[in-house]
């Protein structure tokens, strides 16, 4: 694997924000259903990422232990870890 370049690491860590700001907005709303489908309303940015690119993001918040996942009734969900 390629060694990513300083820019590419602050894009990285600025969409896993966005990701993590989206999982935030979803639980607090009515619907409480944090799919990527409903991740993708709450942020312009997730919504246009290509799902290889949103799989990668996801991993890495995995990595870090930022994020956990949790298939229920077939969905993947996403949660945030408490620090």
């Amino acid at each position: 694997m390629e060694e990513m370049t300083f820019v590419q690491k602050i894009i990285l860590d600025s969409d896993c924000e966005s990701f993590k700001q989206a999982i935030i907005s979803n639980l607090r709303s009515d619907r409480e259903d944090p799919i990527f489908e409903e991740l993708e309303a709450y942020s312009w940015r997730v919504n246009s990422w290509e799902p290889e690119y949103a799989q990668k993001i996801i991993n890495e918040l995995k990595t870090r232990g930022e994020v956990i996942t949790k298939k229920i009734n077939g969905y993947p969900r996403y949660f945030l870890v408490k620090s």
